[in-house]
């Protein structure tokens, strides 16, 4: 399995949250999205568009994994199926989350931070980029390697 983690560091207590969802793919732990229209008869589940690697986005996915006992349970893939809704977390400033240094190839402590490919984590921000972010430190966990602290 794809090694796809993230760690809520430092998420406000009363963070925005939204409920996603996608027909067609899993969605994954560190997908920078834009929000879309509701879901005909959810009044609180969204579709999405996955965000543009380089630009702007103000909602990140953070799945909750409840059945982490699991034999076949995999910390370091935290995905949700096709047809599952997903927790989508709004960026507010301050706020810190880790994720898994594959998911931000190229970025080094004190870089900033860009949206990464196809919307999944994190790349070093170039002169066009939206910067999002700045690497802060990079951290170790057991089972699931080193990962790459952001503040947004």
């Amino acid at each position: 399995m794809a090694k796809n983690y993230i760690r809520l560091d430092k998420v406000n207590a009363s963070a925005y949250l939204d409920s996603v969802i996608s027909t067609t793919e899993s969605l994954l732990a560190g997908q920078f999205v834009a929000l879309g229209a509701l879901v005909d008869g959810e009044p609180e589940l969204t579709t999405y568009t996955k965000t543009v690697a380089g630009k702007e986005s103000s909602v990140f996915l953070a799945p909750v994994i409840i059945d982490q006992g699991y034999p076949d349970f995999d910390r370091a893939d935290q995905s949700v199926k096709a047809g599952k809704a997903a927790r989508a977390i709004h960026i507010e400033k301050g706020m810190i989350i880790s994720i898994n240094v594959e998911n931000a190839v190229g970025v080094n402590i004190g870089d900033d931070v860009a949206v990464g490919t196809n919307g999944l984590g994190f790349k070093k921000a170039v002169t066009e980029d939206f910067v999002i972010g700045k690497a802060i430190a990079i951290d170790t966990l057991t089972n699931i390697g080193d990962l790459l602290v952001v503040r947004f």
